[in-house]
């Protein structure tokens, strides 16, 4: 089997299989979009959240993971099934740990799998309640 790759408004589309006489593919074939997730600056202590789509543009059903090193994390459940044409939200937070800048990659698994990459900034209060906000630490469950 061939590896498929387009590239298709600014999407990077990854199959396991040949495509079909009029571009309908014949297995599975992930799309991760955006490619890329910013988060912006986000105080120590607040969580931020952002949404990727995962979608099956193939004809078969896809399953897998989707993984995320801290300090981002995955809302809901790590694995996915997807049928032919089926998309799904995925929710990722960012938890500032301490470093000024956080990237990481969310890797899916499944097919070819697919690829995002996720960034997030400590950001630096600049008003005096942001301040104090930041130096009484965060909230304790």
């Amino acid at each position: 089997m061939s590896k498929l790759r387009a590239i298709a408004g600014g999407l990077l589309l990854l199959g396991a299989g040949p495509a079909l006489a009029g571009g309908l593919f014949t297995n599975g074939v992930i799309c991760l979009a955006p490619p890329n997730l910013d988060f912006g600056s986000v105080l120590a202590g607040e969580t931020a959240t952002n949404t990727l789509v995962l979608e099956n543009l193939g004809r078969a059903k896809l399953e897998g993971q989707i993984l995320v090193p801290a300090p981002f994390k995955v809302l809901g459940s790590t694995n996915y099934t997807l049928r032919a044409r089926e998309a799904q939200v995925i929710t990722i937070t960012y938890t500032p740990t301490g470093a000024e800048a956080d990237t990481e990659t969310v890797k899916v698994t499944g097919a070819e799998g697919a690829e995002a990459i996720v960034t997030g900034k400590l950001a630096v209060p600049t008003t005096k309640k942001a301040k104090r906000k930041l130096r009484a630490g965060p909230i304790q469950d």
